[in-house]
C-alpha cells in the first residue's frame, strides 16, 4: 500500500505532502511572484540615476553651447575675412569681417560667387587660385584686386587651403 507521503497526483506524478502550496525555486533567475518592495525600491534606484545622467546632459549641452557661442563670436569678429568656397567659388559660409570688408550683408554674400567680387582683368588669377588650393593640401596665396557693389576696389591677399566637406567633398577655407 501506499504511503500519503508518496501518493499519487491525478497526472500520474509523485508529489510529496505540501508541494502544493509552495512555488517551487525561481526558473531562470525569475521569481515567480516578485516583491512589490523590491520592486518600487529599484524603480526608484533607477529614477535617481536617470535623474543625475539628465542633469549631466544639460551641464555638458550648457557647455557645448557656451563653447559654440565663444567659437561664432570668435569667427564672426576675427580681424580677417573668412569664407569657405565650393570648387566653383561659391561662398558657402562667410564671417561678418567678410561682409563688411565687401559691403554686403552676409545673408547676400551666401551662395555668390567669389568672382563677383573680382574684376574681369583678375578673375583667370582667382581661377588659377581655386585650381591650386584644389589640387593640393597646401596653403595658397594670391594677390587680388577686389571690388565692391559700390564700386570701391582694394588689394588683398588671398590664403587658401582645401578642407573636406561633411559630405565627403572638397571645399576651400580662404581668409582675405
Amino acid at each position: 500500500m501506499l504511503d500519503d507521503r508518496n501518493a499519487l497526483s491525478p497526472d500520474g506524478l509523485q508529489h510529496r505532502p505540501g508541494s502544493e502550496q509552495s512555488p517551487g525555486p525561481p526558473i531562470h533567475g525569475v521569481e515567480a511572484e516578485p516583491d512589490p518592495q523590491r520592486l518600487l525600491q529599484s524603480l526608484r534606484v533607477s529614477q535617481i540615476e536617470l535623474s543625475l545622467q539628465a542633469e549631466e546632459l544639460r551641464r555638458a549641452l550648457a557647455e557645448l553651447e557656451a563653447d559654440r557661442a565663444r567659437y561664432a563670436a570668435r569667427y564672426d569678429h576675427a580681424p580677417v575675412g573668412d569664407c569657405t568656397l565650393s570648387c566653383d567659388g561659391r561662398i558657402r559660409e562667410a564671417n561678418l569681417t567678410l561682409a563688411g570688408m565687401l559691403g554686403v550683408a552676409r545673408s547676400e554674400l551666401l551662395q555668390q560667387s567669389i568672382h563677383d567680387f573680382v574684376p574681369d582683368t583678375g578673375r583667370d588669377a582667382l581661377e588659377r587660385h581655386l585650381q591650386r588650393t584644389f589640387a593640393t593640401e597646401e596653403t595658397q596665396a594670391c594677390d587680388l584686386r577686389v571690388t565692391k557693389p559700390n564700386g570701391t576696389e582694394f588689394w588683398v591677399r588671398l590664403h587658401s587651403v582645401r578642407m573636406q566637406a561633411a559630405d565627403g567633398g572638397a571645399l576651400c577655407r580662404t581668409t582675405f
